[in-house]
């Protein structure tokens, strides 16, 4: 999984992308299945480290990324989360 996310806060709200890729792209040498792409807003500190640390957990879960694999719709993976 990669997270990638900008080095300055560019949205008003924190919000999240998620790709699924059909295929495995290399991303510094490493496979990558899983995007997540991350802009933290405006919010407080302690709600961007929590997300950030809830992010770096789900995608070091290789179980939960078997599942996210598997969904096939928004809810699906809304409910993942």
């Amino acid at each position: 999984a990669a997270i990638p996310h900008p080095a300055k806060i560019c949205t008003k709200d924190s919000c999240l992308a998620i790709a699924v890729l059909k295929k495995p792209i290399i991303w510094y040498r490493k496979p990558v299945k899983y995007v997540f792409l991350i802009s933290y807003g405006l919010g407080n500190r302690q709600e961007t480290e929590h997300l950030n640390e809830a992010l770096t957990e789900l995608a070091a879960d290789e179980a939960w990324l078997k599942r996210l694999g598997r969904a096939e719709c928004y809810e699906d993976v809304k409910a993942l989360l």
